[in-house]
């Protein structure tokens, strides 16, 4: 180990040890020596994920440093933060396979949108969603935006779900906006909707340089509480399948896909993701209008 890895060794030793009694200096300082060591790292994992890796070190950093200070543990090396950030990674790919993976969904370069068109090209609208296979579920959730003058989906594309997926893109986005707006069964949530709309519009639902981690938000909206409000709305779920299942199905965005109708499964994914990119076009649309 060279002079360097051992003087950066040893800070990690010291602020990993002393993370639960860091001033917000210390926390700068620390939350910096952590991108040193692991920007750059696990790349060809980061490869096989949807965002970019100094998003996974900030959320890494959020759930495994920050989120565990007050939990016992040690490190002993640099290596062994690597290691760790590996097998977060890796948790990350495994959960792209279950339902309960964030949605990723961006037509910054264009390059989704003018797939969708070339492939509307070559077949009818209502062949393109009628006989969709896997693959071309990105290229429809990439259809979903909502109308600026009217905040709703457009109708002829609301008509070709309807039609040939049973999926009302309407009921959808009505029902995002009371649950954003907590109306009807969703007035529990008045005194809530301040986070909620923090969460989804600063970290769920953004892309590009809207995005901010779950640690950057953290140290910008300082709020009690912070870990168990995540779980509560079901941006965040313990890692275990079951567990997962059980804690997602009761959160908040679980409560409002139940309302739809939506079974909260493997089988019913696609519906999932549709639902919670309408709720997030919703949150954004409202986001916009302020």
């Amino acid at each position: 180990m060279s002079v360097h890895q051992q003087e950066l060794s040893a800070q990690l030793i010291d602020f990993w040890q002393r993370r639960a009694r860091l001033n917000e200096a210390e926390w700068n300082t620390f939350y910096q020596l952590i991108f040193r060591i692991l920007r750059g790292k696990c790349s060809q994992i980061i490869n096989t994920l949807p965002n970019e890796s100094d998003d996974y070190i900030n959320d890494f950093i959020f759930d495994k440093v920050y989120i565990t200070a007050n939990s016992y543990s040690q490190i002993y090396h640099t290596g062994a933060l690597v290691s760790f950030y590996r097998n977060y990674l890796i948790d990350k790919q495994r959960a792209l396979k279950n339902v309960f993976d964030p949605i990723y969904f961006s037509d910054q370069d264009g390059n989704e949108t003018d797939q969708a068109q070339q492939y509307q090209d070559q077949k009818s609208f209502d062949d393109f969603i009628a006989n969709h296979d896997e693959k071309d579920q990105e290229l429809l959730l990439n259809l979903l935006e909502l109308e600026v003058k009217t905040g709703r989906i457009a109708p002829d594309l609301v008509q070709a779900f309807h039609k040939n997926l049973a999926i009302d893109l309407d009921q959808i986005t009505i029902a995002a906006q009371d649950f954003l707006q907590a109306k009807k069964q969703w007035k529990k949530l008045n005194k809530h909707l301040w986070w909620i709309h923090l969460y989804l519009t600063k970290h769920f639902c953004a892309t590009g340089d809207d995005y901010s981690s779950l640690f950057e938000l953290s140290k910008c909206y300082p709020m009690p509480s912070y870990y168990s409000r995540i779980v509560n709305f079901g941006l965040h779920v313990p890692k275990h399948n079951d567990a997962a299942m059980r804690s997602f199905r009761s959160s908040y965005c679980g409560e409002w896909l139940a309302s739809l109708g939506i079974i909260i499964d493997a089988e019913h994914r696609f519906e999932i993701r549709i639902a919670l990119k309408i709720l997030c076009l919703v949150a954004l649309h409202q986001q916009a209008m302020v």
